[in-house]
């Protein structure tokens, strides 16, 4: 994706490392972590420079297509 977009002159930024990923466990103590409002912080300060798109991708379920 990130070179698609490259050639429309549009940004990617992976943040998967702060806001991705399967959390296993309880997903509500995992949103009070440092590591996931700082994710948050920093697209609520892309945000700030203008347009933006948030994409995500979840993990597929055993038997779905």
């Amino acid at each position: 994706m990130k070179e698609e977009l490259s050639t429309l002159e549009i940004n990617y930024i992976f943040m998967g490392e702060k806001l991705g990923g399967f959390k296993r466990g309880c997903y509500q103590k995992y949103v009070g972590t440092e590591k996931y409002k700082e994710g948050i912080n920093r697209l609520i300060e892309l945000a700030k420079l203008g347009n933006l798109a948030i994409t995500c991708k979840e993990r597929r379920l055993k038997g779905w297509p």
